[in-house]
């Protein structure tokens, strides 16, 4: 059996190609990435941390800023994640979503719990295991971290299929071909991830919105209070209504995807 060699500007240029094709496909969803994103921007305008001494920071000028470090960190992913998807890097896609959720649920706690600001910063294993610290409270009472529910179940989705080498994250990526006329074969590592019908790829791509949306509704709260002059209630109304939109999408995709070919 023979692993064939693969080139960077092959590789490169397949990148690019994807990255165009998934563009056409998904045009319709594509009109909800301005949206989201700029739902996230739309506070930065307004934010002042009004931090008075750099030299000397408070404890509630730290806490100001983590959370804020996490939510632009959130940001960031959204681009990243989505595209990555669209250049067909399912894996990967659903990895960098993991660290959102990651980011995401390590600022609703300490929205919630200010005082632990310290073992964030000293990587208490509180929050070095935050999806499990989330999902434990949740299991107490669905008012610790209210909303999280479906975020933790994308996170478990992100951590099987693309954040750890098991096999679950790699067998999808693995493909034999079937022995030529002389009984040789080829292995090859997949640089490329894509779904099986381009329903399905639709699908994988709303729900990396749908979730960087939640996401977003976790520090609504809080980034539009330190937002000075922001409409809050039009834009956490908004977020909402955003949230719901892309849930109905991806409902539809999931609704075609069962229908009989």
């Amino acid at each position: 059996m023979n692993v064939p060699q693969t080139h960077l500007l092959e590789y490169i240029g397949a990148e690019e190609t994807n990255l165009l094709v998934s563009m056409n496909l998904c045009k319709r969803d594509m009109d909800f990435f301005p949206k989201l994103d700029g739902l996230f921007q739309e506070p930065l305008k307004y934010i002042d941390l009004k931090i008075k001494n750099r030299a000397a920071l408070t404890h509630d000028d730290k806490h100001r800023m983590a959370v804020l470090t996490l939510y632009l960190y959130v940001h960031y992913h959204l681009y990243s994640a989505f595209s990555t998807m669209l250049r067909c890097h399912l894996s990967d896609a659903l990895s960098q979503s993991r660290k959102a959720i990651d980011a995401a649920f390590t600022a609703a706690r300490l929205i919630r719990e200010p005082a632990t600001l310290t073992d964030y910063f000293d990587r208490h294993r509180d929050y070095r295991n935050i999806k499990r610290t989330v999902s434990d409270a949740n299991q107490k009472s669905e008012t610790e971290y209210p909303d999280t529910g479906p975020l933790v179940e994308m996170h478990e989705i992100c951590s099987q299929f693309g954040s750890h080498a098991d096999v679950s994250s790699l067998i999808h990526r693995v493909e034999m071909t079937e022995p030529d006329e002389l009984g040789k074969s080829l292995m090859r590592l997949l640089m490329f991830q894509k779904p099986e019908s381009d329903l399905e790829f639709r699908y994988y791509l709303v729900q990396i919105l749908v979730s960087f949306a939640q996401m977003l509704w976790l520090f609504r709260n809080f980034v539009a209070d330190i937002a000075a002059g922001i409409e809050k209630d039009k834009w956490i109304t908004t977020i909402g209504q955003t949230i719901l939109a892309i849930q109905k999408e991806s409902e539809q995709i999931e609704a075609a995807m069962k229908k009989p070919a």
